[in-house]
């Protein structure tokens, strides 16, 4: 990028342009670069210059989901698709680069949550949705010795793949393995995982308003018919998001869930995007740990795999 573009990018921040108005690709690649987080240390307080990030998730979701019919370069498409997808995964804990919070808060709780996950005895087989960096999974293997199966999006693998190596000395006698899953796309979906997992686990999953129904069509597929399966999940409670929490609840609940343990914490984020101005932001999560209802009847099924609607 010349300087006249970084300047023009520069000038250009904090005045988003709407897809409404068919922005150039120059215009929108400027915007997307500023929008770039870097990661700072857990804990740093710094002058940190950041737009409102109200709306920037649904802002980003658009870009990624719009056709960009005016653009005909398909190469510049691709870039603009790129770059909005890395800008929703910094703030989403999803890019591999990035430990979100809610990720921080569920990797310190789950000694916390032995008692209520009876399968780490029985079956020891653990896999994370939505891993990003595989903090919570790398956590879960080196702390109880059992085998986690960390995935994400095929484009975050490779990172993951790193980072499980990078950890690999310290877990002693459980183990990983790194998989692309796409929620959304039943061809990433294995037979061999059908029903599989007695413990799913997931943080800060949601960033569209479609992943609530793809994240429950994946628990329903891969989670064991079994009395021990649990599912746990941390959520930041992002005002803009209620209604994806919301509709999560419930469609595990459809499936014949129920939570068995819940609870809310708060701390603060220490990224740059959870900062404003030279304060950082108090940030209210919700955990829980999902068990099927008691009465919830288990029956035979073949593995057939419908697309999460």
């Amino acid at each position: 990028m010349d300087a006249d573009t970084e300047s023009s990018c520069q000038s250009s921040f904090l005045d988003l342009p709407q897809l409404y108005t068919r922005p150039s690709s120059t215009s929108l690649l400027c915007t997307l670069e500023q929008l770039k987080i870097e990661p700072a240390a857990w804990g740093a307080i710094g002058e940190i210059s950041q737009p409102d990030e109200a709306g920037l998730p649904r802002y980003l979701t658009g870009i990624v989901a719009s056709p960009l019919a005016w653009i005909e370069d398909e190469n510049v498409k691709e870039q603009i698709w790129e770059a909005a997808s890395a800008r929703l995964s910094e703030r989403s804990g999803r890019s591999g680069h990035k430990t979100w919070l809610a990720s921080y808060l569920l990797a310190k709780r789950l000694q916390s949550l032995v008692p209520h996950l009876p399968s780490l005895k029985s079956s020891g087989k653990v896999i994370e949705l939505g891993a990003g960096t595989g903090l919570v999974g790398l956590v879960v293997a080196a702390m109880f010795d059992v085998h986690v199966h960390l995935t994400d999006l095929p484009v975050i693998v490779p990172n993951l793949h790193a980072n499980a190596n990078m950890n690999a000395a310290s877990i002693t006698k459980g183990s990983t393995s790194v998989g692309a899953l796409d929620w959304s796309d039943v061809s990433s979906y294995h037979v061999d995982d059908h029903r599989s997992y007695g413990i799913v686990v997931a943080a800060d999953p949601l960033y569209s308003p479609r992943h609530p129904a793809w994240l429950a069509a994946a628990i329903n597929y891969i989670l064991q018919q079994d009395v021990t399966a649990r599912v746990v999940i941390e959520l930041p409670l992002r005002e803009a998001y209620v209604p994806e929490i919301d509709e999560l609840k419930s469609r595990l609940v459809a499936l014949g869930l129920v939570v068995l343990v819940e609870g809310v914490e708060r701390a603060f984020e220490d990224w740059q995007g959870g900062h404003q101005g030279n304060e950082r932001t108090e940030v209210e999560c919700w955990w829980a740990v999902w068990q099927w209802a008691p009465l919830t009847s288990f029956p035979r099924r073949d593995n057939a795999i419908t697309n999460p609607q």
